[in-house]
């Protein structure tokens, strides 16, 4: 009684039933140039519980550390037809054409003065329906034991062809507007660590955050689950859609008899700063005072095009939030 399995968190999918083959080989014992390695895979399906089959797919991954303690990492994964119930939003099921995604990895050795790493994905989809690159490097540097710097900037950027716009509930039936998405993100994470004594330390973290989305070539789903992929969708003509710059708006008029209907421009950034520089000090064994300073930007805007610059510029100028707490527990020992 009185139990909400809400409570227990934020649940993202449902109507999932999923099953996965996997099998994988370890090696542990040093040999040749290598100190370990480790390599397997597995096949997946997945069918929602009207019996329908929504996604299928099979994975590779592997791993080795060299004699150098230097490492690597790879992964494949091979994603069949697909169908999902979220990409109307409540609409029917849409199809999606299959995709290849693969992943490289390479790190130093993490007992060194300075470490680093990097971290490269790619998404193919057929059709380019929907495609992914994304770059990370982080480099740490500990000059002492007690001292720890580290950088880590990422870039991503995205192509979905089929990403949902809006829902135009006065036709009939509803129609479900799509665009092609150009997305940006660019983020650089930094955090410094300084052990003063063994009680004592200063922390420090810092990551400005840049998103871009840029929409084009709007669309409306004519049969989402349709065999061949271009029936799934029409694409607007120059003639059918044209942007009104004074209302930021877009004007769908298909037959040339008036405007059918209309929606707000999509595209968007969105630019943040956060920071946090806590000071802890156990003063005593299990008693532990904190001091808190956390500084905060947050900006966005109607332009979708990628600008590092202007963005920069823009997150500078932001109205700045700061946040200041202190925190003390004492333990009582018996």
């Amino acid at each position: 009684p009185g139990l909400d399995f809400n409570d227990l968190g934020f649940m993202q999918q449902a109507d999932n039933i999923q099953q996965v083959f996997w099998v994988g080989y370890n090696e542990w014992k040093p040999k040749y140039f290598y100190n370990s390695y480790n390599f397997g895979g597995d096949i997946y399906t997945g069918w929602n519980f009207a019996g329908q089959s929504i996604y299928k797919g099979l994975e590779i991954n592997g791993n080795m550390q060299f004699k150098n303690n230097y490492y690597i990492y790879t992964g494949a994964n091979f994603q069949g037809n697909s169908l999902s119930a979220y990409d109307l939003r409540g609409g029917p099921m849409l199809a999606s054409p299959g995709s290849i995604n693969y992943n490289l990895g390479l790190g130093s050795d993490e007992r060194k003065k300075l470490q680093m790493e990097l971290f490269l994905m790619n998404r193919w989809s057929k059709y380019d329906n929907s495609n992914i690159s994304l770059i990370e490097y982080s480099v740490t540097y500990k000059p002492s034991n007690a001292v720890s710097i580290a950088l880590a900037p990422q870039f991503y950027s995205a192509l979905e062809n089929l990403q949902y716009v809006t829902t135009i509930e006065e036709t009939e039936p509803e129609s479900y507007i799509m665009g092609r998405l150009a997305s940006k993100e660019f983020s650089i994470e930094a955090r410094i660590n300084i052990g003063i004594t063994p009680d004592m330390s200063l922390q420090y973290y810092g990551q400005p955050f840049y998103f871009s989305g840029y929409y084009s070539n709007f669309k409306t789903i004519t049969d989402p689950d349709a065999e061949d992929y271009f029936d799934r969708f029409h694409e607007y003509t120059s003639n059918e859609i044209q942007y009104d710059s004074e209302s930021s708006q877009y004007i769908v008029d298909t037959d040339n008899n008036g405007a059918d209907f209309s929606f707000d421009d999509p595209n968007f950034h969105f630019l943040q700063y956060r920071s946090n520089l806590v000071f802890r000090w156990e003063y005593k064994p299990g008693s532990t005072i904190y001091f808190v300073w956390s500084q905060g930007k947050t900006t966005d805007g109607p332009e979708g095009k990628f600008m590092f610059s202007d963005y920069t510029d823009e997150l500078r100028n932001a109205p700045t939030q700061n946040d200041f707490l202190i925190k003390v527990s004492y333990a009582i020992i018996f």
